[in-house]
């Protein structure tokens, strides 16, 4: 048990790598900081919110291996039984709360601009990639 703090650690600081947040053109920061505009801003909410996504299936995996381990480990003892289902329905409604709030943010965008997400920055990635 006292290695999962380490193993947590190393995966949240490790993880930008995995998922191109260090790169200027496909990460977080779409701007310099010389060339940012109200624009640039609708596109950073939109990467931080496909990073969010990205980072939730890699923490939902090692959460759901961790509790298959543990379901595997409780050789029959009822109680360690027990938590680790109750584990794995929390992680499962936790997955399900925070693609709901992503499909409720989407909806309501697409309600007051008529685009969504993706559809609200697509411009902006396609006037940047004419101007250079």
């Amino acid at each position: 048990m006292r290695f999962l703090p380490l193993l947590l650690a190393s995966v949240i600081i490790l993880l930008p790598v995995f998922v191109g947040a260090q790169s200027n053109e496909t990460g977080l920061i779409p701007c310099d900081g010389t060339d940012c505009n109200t624009e640039h801003l609708i596109q950073l909410a939109n990467n931080v919110i496909e990073f969010l996504i990205k980072m939730l299936g890699v923490i939902a995996v090692i959460a759901l291996v961790y509790t298959g381990f543990r379901l595997v480990v409780s050789a029959g003892n009822e109680s360690e039984w027990g938590k680790a289902k109750e584990m794995f329905t929390n992680i499962v409604i936790g997955i399900i709360i925070i693609l709901s709030a992503f499909l409720v943010v989407d909806i309501i965008l697409e309600g007051l601009t008529g685009k969504g997400l993706d559809e609200t920055t697509g411009g902006i990635t396609n006037t940047r990639s004419n101007s250079n």
